[in-house]
C-alpha cells in the first residue's frame, strides 16, 4: 500500500508538465530517392469462372485474353494490345511490368510464348483454370512495355523449372536480333527469334526462316541414320536436324556455326 500511494505523487508532479505533441512534416527535406520501381505493376492471365469463385455462372472472364490484349477490337494498336489500356498505364506512369504475376509463373514455360503464334501449344492455366493459347509471349510483351514506356521484367520459374531456363530466357530477351545467311552463297536460313540453347555447344534453331530455306538429306555416315540440313540455294552442308527441340515445333536445327554469316537487325 505504501508503494501505491509513492507513485500517485510522482504521476501527478509529471502530469503538471505534459504538453500536446506536434508532429511537422517538411515536405522541403530529401532524405533520399525514392526508387521508380515500387510504381511498377504484373500481369498474367488470370481466368474468373463463376463456378470456380461460386459466383453465377455467367462470370467468366480473363485479366489479360479478351480485355488488354484483344486483337479483334477496334482499340488494338498493331501488337493487339488495346489503346486504351496502354493510355490508362500512361497516365497512371506505371513504371515497370512484370510477367507473368505471381501463381501463373510456378506452372509458365517461356519457350511456350515465342515462335509464330499459329505453332505456340495451348496449355492448362494451372493456376486460374482454363487454358491459354500462349499468343501473348515474350516478344509481344517486350512491345506492349515499349508502347508504354515503362521498363520490361520476366518473373522467372523457379518452381518447377531451372536456372538453365531462366538464363535462357534473360539471354533471349537480350541478345542481338538478325538474320543468319548462309556462308557460301548468302542465303537467308535463319531468324535469331528461332535460336536457342540446347547445352550443345552448337547453334541450334526450332526452325529455319522460311520452310523453303533449306533442304533435307538422308545421312548414313558414321554407322547412324541422321537427316542431314543443306543450304536450299547452293547445297552446302549445315549440319543436322534432331526431334529433341523445344515448343513450338519441336525440332533441334544443330547448325556449324563456321558456315553461318550472322547480320544483326534483319
Amino acid at each position: 500500500m505504501k508503494k501505491i500511494l509513492s507513485i500517485l505523487p510522482l504521476a501527478f508532479s509529471f502530469s503538471l508538465y505534459a504538453q500536446n505533441a506536434k508532429i511537422r512534416v517538411d515536405v522541403d527535406r530529401t532524405i533520399a530517392t525514392i526508387d521508380p520501381r515500387i510504381y511498377g505493376v504484373f500481369m498474367e492471365p488470370i481466368h474468373f469462372n463463376g463456378r470456380r469463385m461460386g459466383l453465377p455462372d455467367t462470370v467468366n472472364f480473363n485479366t489479360l485474353y479478351g480485355t488488354l490484349y484483344d486483337p479483334s477490337s477496334s482499340l488494338a494498336d498493331k501488337n493487339g494490345f488495346r489503346n486504351d489500356y496502354i493510355d490508362a498505364m500512361k497516365e497512371l506512369k506505371v513504371s515497370n511490368m512484370r510477367w507473368p504475376g505471381g501463381n501463373y509463373v510456378m506452372g509458365y514455360n517461356w519457350q511456350d510464348g515465342i515462335g509464330p503464334k499459329e505453332q505456340r501449344p495451348s496449355r492448362i492455366n494451372l493456376a486460374w483454370g482454363g487454358t491459354d493459347n500462349n499468343h501473348v509471349g515474350t516478344d509481344e510483351w517486350i512491345q506492349l512495355n515499349k508502347s508504354i514506356g515503362s521498363e520490361n521484367i520476366v518473373c522467372v520459374n523457379l518452381g518447377l523449372g531451372t536456372i538453365n531456363d531462366a538464363v535462357n530466357w534473360v539471354e533471349y530477351c537480350n541478345y542481338k536480333k538478325g538474320t543468319y545467311y548462309c556462308g557460301v552463297c548468302g542465303y537467308p536460313l535463319f531468324s535469331s527469334t528461332a535460336k536457342f540453347d540446347s547445352h550443345t555447344g552448337w547453334p541450334s534453331f526450332y526452325q529455319p526462316i522460311k520452310g523453303n530455306s533449306v533442304k533435307y538429306i538422308i545421312d548414313q555416315s558414321y554407322g547412324m541414320s541422321r537427316t542431314e540440313v543443306a543450304c536450299a540455294r547452293c547445297g552446302s552442308h549445315l549440319g543436322h536436324v534432331f526431334d529433341d527441340g523445344p515448343a513450338p515445333t519441336h525440332k533441334r536445327y544443330c547448325m556449324n556455326g563456321d558456315v553461318l554469316d550472322f547480320e544483326e537487325g534483319k
